[in-house]
């Protein structure tokens, strides 16, 4: 049996956050478009309950996308901090409306109330301006409960490459782990 890679990135994630890495707790999530395209964005990756877990409204193209495709799709953790980088193929848990109500608690004000704003204005619609919106943000109170839109999926890697940048370039070290039942597969890549 090989070592879980998902420990791994927890372990490597604490050592990051412990260097005040600013990406520590930022993934990037890529996704199939409406358009068969690759659709990349940038999330917040949350801990619960030694899970991975995205939040997100269904109001965006990102949650359009992750159904459409069977709940899969593709993580990047990068730690430039420590040098390490994650490629993940993962499938995607949604995750239980009291769990998810329980975590939204924790928002600070501000991103309430962009979850407010996505209730009458879906994410990714045309607005006028800037200041527009700053108008739109500046007469949006912050919701008491999360709104009927809030969503989110745990995270279930499936393959799991990990890249450890080390100052010799050619002594980068590649390993792919693949899933297999309850168990991990590891294999050494050339870097």
């Amino acid at each position: 049996m090989t070592i879980d890679p998902t420990f791994l990135l927890v372990r490597d994630r604490t050592k990051a956050r412990g260097a005040n890495d600013p990406l520590v707790d930022r993934c990037v999530l890529g996704t199939v478009g409406r358009n068969g395209d690759a659709a990349l964005r940038t999330l917040v990756l949350r801990d619960i309950d030694d899970r991975l877990a995205l939040f997100y409204s269904r109001s965006s193209a990102k949650h359009a996308e992750l159904l459409n495709r069977g709940l899969q799709g593709s993580l990047l953790v990068f730690l430039p901090s420590i040098g390490i980088q994650y490629r993940i193929e993962a499938q995607f848990e949604d995750i239980p409306k009291s769990v998810i109500e329980l975590h939204w608690q924790l928002k600070p004000g501000a991103a309430k109330r962009m979850d407010s704003i996505y209730e009458r204005h879906p994410q990714s619609t045309v607005i006028d301006d800037c200041a527009a919106f700053e108008t739109l943000f500046a007469a949006t109170a912050p919701p008491r409960k999360s709104p009927p839109n809030g969503a989110g999926v745990f995270v279930i890697p499936e393959l799991v490459e990990r890249l450890e940048l080390r100052s010799d370039p050619r002594m980068h070290d590649r390993k792919l782990y693949k899933r297999q039942g309850d168990d991990w597969h590891v294999q050494q890549l050339v870097p």
